[in-house]
């Protein structure tokens, strides 16, 4: 089995993820053929092979310079998941590739990967919780309260010691109250947009096929990371009956050529519901 990656983005490192180049080109526009050839070239080198294929779904180019404003969703996936125009549109590409794949290649496919936010899983890597006009109204939604404020990052350096204070210990301070109920806010936000693209995927396949995202690295994500990069809602992903599929690579901090490795996630909470993990072992070598 291979999974396949298609698309015209660059990665963290500045290379391309695909050099077979964009298949979303504009509004409800989209190069097809692009994917096609990707494809064709695994099923001539592996014809008794069965893939999955990972489609990411951020921001292109041509959106960013239509929509003046909008961050990129690569780096600042908790702003841009607050925009109900990027999610339907990027719904629409998701759904679109996968009925076309399905269509022409479906019996050779096992599933679909969706891929967002920075290096592809979703993480929230370079806002650093900052507020944007995007998500201040979705945060004031949220509360259903017009005059809320997203903490400022001073007030965030202050208290960033109460991550996991008590509830009942929460109400005592009211900075401290708001700060966890939009560190909540902002998890749930990333974790919620994962699962909005998750079910037209599913529903794409007729739910015959295997969706799967790469998330919830809390073994992983240290200090201010934990809350930045947005994964602490991951049982809400973890235990939707929309995701069948979790990956993540294994940890960066057991990588030696000696090393035993060590996994990113919580293994037994896949186990228990019944979700298959793929271990993206991508360790260096004695070189």
């Amino acid at each position: 089995a291979f999974c396949i990656l298609t698309s015209g983005l660059n990665s963290i490192l500045g290379v391309k993820y695909s050099t077979y180049g964009e298949s979303w080109i504009g509004d409800e526009e989209y190069d097809f053929e692009k994917i096609d050839n990707q494809i064709d070239l695994f099923l001539e080198n592996a014809p008794d092979a069965y893939f999955s294929l990972m489609i990411q779904v951020d921001t292109r180019d041509w959106y960013l310079k239509e929509n003046e404003g909008c961050p990129d969703s690569f780096r600042c996936m908790s702003q841009t998941a607050c925009s109900d125009k990027w999610k339907e549109l990027a719904g629409k590409y998701l759904k679109a590739v996968i009925c076309h794949v399905e269509e022409k290649y479906g019996d050779k496919f096992y599933g679909y990967f969706v891929l967002g936010g920075t290096t592809t899983e979703w993480f929230s890597e370079f806002d650093f919780e900052e507020s944007h006009p995007y998500k201040l109204e979705a945060y004031r939604k949220y509360l259903n309260d017009e005059n809320v404020m997203i903490p400022k990052p001073y007030d965030r350096e202050l208290s960033s010691d109460i991550s996991f204070v008590p509830r009942k210990e929460r109400v005592k301070n009211g900075l401290k109250a708001n700060l966890l109920t939009y560190r909540k806010f902002h998890a749930e936000t990333i974790a919620d947009t994962v699962l909005y693209f998750a079910k037209i995927a599913k529903e794409a396949t007729d739910r015959k096929k295997l969706v799967g995202v790469y998330f919830g690295y809390l073994f992983e994500l240290m200090s201010e990371r934990l809350w930045n990069a947005g994964h602490l809602a991951y049982e809400k992903i973890y235990t939707s009956q929309d995701i069948d599929m979790i990956s993540s690579p294994s940890s960066y901090y057991f990588r030696a050529f000696d090393s035993a490795s060590q996994f990113m996630v919580t293994y037994d909470t896949l186990n228990k519901h019944n979700k298959l993990y793929y271990l993206e072992f991508d360790h260096i070598t004695h070189i």
